[in-house]
């Protein structure tokens, strides 16, 4: 499974170039998700860091107990 995750503010991997290196390796036996955050800058430790670690975390443990 691969989480693609993507930052409304992020000026170095902006959403787009995120979102589209998802849609590459999706394909029919790989798990995929895209997953932009609104509001966000690039850098992961901002301001409200925990949202996007318990986003992450949940996903993995969501999609592993398929």
């Amino acid at each position: 499974p691969m989480l693609f995750i993507a930052f409304e503010h992020d000026h170095i991997v902006p959403p787009n170039a995120s979102r589209h290196n998802a849609e590459k390796y999706h394909d029919a036996s790989t798990l995929t998700e895209f997953h932009q955050f609104m509001g966000r800058p690039h850098f992961p430790g901002a301001p409200g860091w925990e949202y996007v670690e318990d986003y992450a975390l949940d996903w993995a443990l969501r999609v592993t107990k398929r």
